[in-house]
């Protein structure tokens, strides 16, 4: 066989196995989009995207295409994976910020569309998750330390119901790979949230939100806040009877008609969120109340964000 021949060859075989394994790893990402255990969708209610606000603020060390946010990109795909280098003298290491402290149940590690093929040993075999509310710096405790499965789309770690601020993950070690390191995707969730919404729906009717927020003066909602509407959406989802009127609340500060306003229009905002997540119009109702109807009387400024707050209301 000739040279050129044998170039030709090369290059096709290349050809061949790069399209399988492309092809391979959409199969696993299309997977990866629709992970249910429980029949819940790990991506409702994920603190850990960067819709949600979460930023990555400090890396250790990462490779071009294979940056240290991609672990909380919203964005699936075949190379959204953080690939470290290997160091003797630290293992490599991410903070993720959260834009407020949130209380924290479940991790969920994807690493089944990770570079094995090519790079055997790569994966990440144990990490550790440390949690802080203090500082970016200070404060850590050690909230989780597990081993991890190669070729795994869905790993839950559930730990001790912690509130964290910043989360700080150590991949300890990896397969054998000599160089490198890599871990895919990372969520993290507050089953009891999902869980006391459902309980509290169902048993009085109605449940009292404070924790969505809206921009100051603004009907436009907090990208903090998404993961909450995102919860309201998957009880939609697995509750199918139920029907919703969503109401919006403001404290005393401004005029009615200004609130009554304001209100409305915040509630609007929230039905046509859980309308996008797949919520049928038909579904949904809202209103505004402006400051009318208060849960307390306290001026303070704990009363009035108390008072601030959107009320989801079981309808026929």
């Amino acid at each position: 066989m000739d040279s050129w021949q044998v170039v030709l060859l090369f290059c096709v075989i290349t050809f061949v196995y790069a399209d399988a394994y492309a092809q391979s790893s959409a199969n696993v990402i299309s997977e990866i989009a629709n992970v249910n255990t429980s029949n819940k969708n790990f991506d409702i209610a994920n603190f850990l995207s960067k819709k949600a606000g979460a930023k990555v603020i400090s890396c250790s060390s990462d490779t071009i295409g294979f940056e240290c946010h991609n672990v909380i990109d919203d964005h699936a795909g075949h190379n959204k994976v953080w690939r470290a280098l290997l160091s003797k003298d630290k293992a490599p290491e991410i903070v993720i910020e959260l834009p407020e402290a949130r209380v924290l149940t479940t991790f969920v590690i994807n690493t089944g569309f990770l570079h094995e093929q090519e790079f055997v040993g790569i994966t990440a075999r144990r990490i550790s998750i440390y949690i802080s509310t203090v500082s970016p710096v200070d404060g850590y405790e050690l909230l989780a330390q597990e081993f991890i499965s190669r070729g795994k789309t869905e790993q839950v770690i559930s730990v001790e119901t912690k509130k964290a601020r910043w989360i700080k993950i150590i991949l300890d070690n990896n397969w054998g790979h000599p160089r490198y390191t890599e871990i895919g995707r990372i969520y993290a969730y507050n089953d009891v949230m999902y869980n006391e919404y459902e309980m509290i729906l169902q048993a009085e009717g109605k449940l009292d939100v404070p924790d969505i927020h809206f921009e100051t003066n603004s009907h436009v909602l907090m990208k903090k806040s998404l993961p909450t509407i995102e919860a309201i959406a998957e009880l939609l989802h697995e509750n199918k009877h139920w029907n919703l009127l969503v109401e919006g609340h403001t404290d005393q500060t401004g005029s009615y008609e200004y609130n009554m306003e304001l209100s409305r229009k915040r509630a609007e905002t929230v039905v046509e969120l859980l309308i996008k997540a797949g919520i049928s119009r038909s579904r949904l109702k809202f209103v505004g109340y402006g400051s009318s109807r208060p849960i307390t009387e306290d001026g303070s400024e704990q009363g009035m964000s108390l008072n601030r707050r959107v009320t989801f209301r079981l309808i026929e």
